[in-house]
């Protein structure tokens, strides 16, 4: 129960996923819980041509997580998932990596996938064009979302080496950073949206084909 209004369900469910292609051979493939990132790049002419990027909002279904393993074995490159710095993002990405749409699942098959979303490197680059006088990016969580972290740090012990020091401090301390605070261009210097391109580009341009070969392998089983 939510007392202070609905809050996602953590379950699964069908909702739409899609698929944008450049219309250059993908090289890098992305990951977004929102298109906004994606307008927001859209509205200057800046959306890269050799970026393959999906759209999803939902967590995973066990449908969704194999067409996702299709994609990375055709192009023989890890995704790359960019979402919010909360509690809700960081269990969907958790939910990728795993390959379930849950954590009691024992047997799943890993998905090749990097957490690129809003971390330390994010906000230092955020940090280095931002303009002076500008609000603080956080923003306070709800009392659920808190209890969703404290259940959250048990699930994927690795979380703050997932974000960083600074980004796991905000979540402790109760404080979230949503995508859409961290790229308003009144707020930053020109330049910044080709820097962010060239951060996540910088991830996904690593080949896995040792890991791809591994989910080929499970899948066999």
């Amino acid at each position: 129960m939510d007392p202070e209004g609905e809050y996602k369900s953590l379950a699964p469910a069908p909702a739409p996923m899609t698929i944008w292609f450049g219309t250059a051979a993908p090289r890098h493939l992305l990951y977004f819980t929102k298109e906004s990132f994606l307008a927001f790049l859209g509205r200057q002419s800046l959306t890269p041509t050799s970026w393959l990027a999906i759209v999803c909002a939902s967590f995973p279904t066990p449908e969704s997580l194999k067409a996702l393993g299709r994609l990375v074995e055709e192009f023989g490159k890890s995704l790359t998932y960019v979402g919010d710095l909360r509690p809700m993002d960081l269990t969907h990405f958790a939910l990728l990596r795993r390959g379930s749409p849950d954590f009691s699942t024992r047997r799943s098959v890993p998905l090749p996938i990097l957490y690129g979303g809003i971390n330390d490197a994010w906000l230092g680059l955020a940090d280095s064009f931002r303009r002076p006088t500008i609000a603080p990016l956080e923003s306070k969580m709800r009392d659920v979302e808190r209890m969703h972290f404290e259940v959250l740090q048990q699930l994927v012990p690795d979380l703050e080496s997932l974000v960083g020091e600074r980004s796991f401090a905000l979540l402790k301390a109760g404080h979230e950073v949503n995508l859409e605070m961290t790229y308003n261009l009144a707020h930053y210097r020109e330049g910044y949206a080709r820097r962010l391109i060239e951060h996540l580009n910088s991830m996904t341009a690593r080949p896995v084909r040792a890991r791809v070969a591994r989910v080929a392998a499970l899948k066999k089983r």
